[in-house]
């Protein structure tokens, strides 16, 4: 792990070795604890061909990807609603 910091600007320099690997471009998403970065794909459609294929997603019909979709986003919506709880109980 290396430690950066935010210039008065409020710009983080994540070195060259970071940018090679991942690109130039990411997604900030900041949580209660920490704020993530997400690289974008360069080609995005073909990333998510590539995943499909590689899950056995690409075998479902488009109603049942939404359904996948749902699912899972319940399933994380229970989880962090349950960790929220759960640190509200802790205070």
């Amino acid at each position: 792990m290396t430690l950066v910091r935010a210039d008065e600007r409020g710009r983080v320099n994540l070195g060259r070795g970071i940018l090679y690997k991942y690109g130039k471009k990411f997604n900030v998403v900041p949580t209660p604890r920490e704020i993530l970065l997400i690289p974008v794909p360069k080609d995005a459609v073909k990333d998510l061909r590539e995943l499909a294929r590689e899950t056995g997603m690409s075998k479902l019909s488009p109603n049942e990807l939404k359904e996948e979709a749902r699912n899972l986003a319940e399933k994380l919506a229970t989880a962090s609603w349950r960790k929220i709880q759960k640190a509200k109980r802790r205070r």
